[in-house]
């Protein structure tokens, strides 16, 4: 008799303690990582103000908008002389 209550005692208990303890397990997992996503957030933002004061300054006459250099134009410039160039080789 003293075994079948036991046995009755263990079913009872994998019935309704375990999984109880289960969501009380998960319940602790969620809490900690909530923790941790807070001290993530901080982080990111922290990050974020580091990067936007190592962004490099841009001279701009306005804002949005880039002055163009200089190197650009210069190409620019070689290209037509190349064609004139060309032009007065042939001959026209």
């Amino acid at each position: 008799m003293k075994y079948v209550i036991c046995f009755i005692l263990g079913i009872a208990f994998m019935i309704l303690i375990l999984p109880i303890l289960q969501e009380l397990s998960e319940l602790i997992c969620i809490m900690l990582e909530s923790a941790k996503c807070v001290f993530a957030k901080f982080v990111a933002k922290k990050n974020v103000e580091i990067e936007e004061l190592n962004a490099p300054e841009v001279c701009t006459n306005a804002i949005g908008f880039e002055i163009p250099s200089c190197v650009e134009e210069m190409y620019d410039d070689e290209e037509e002389e190349d064609k004139l160039k060309l032009k007065h080789k042939i001959g026209f």
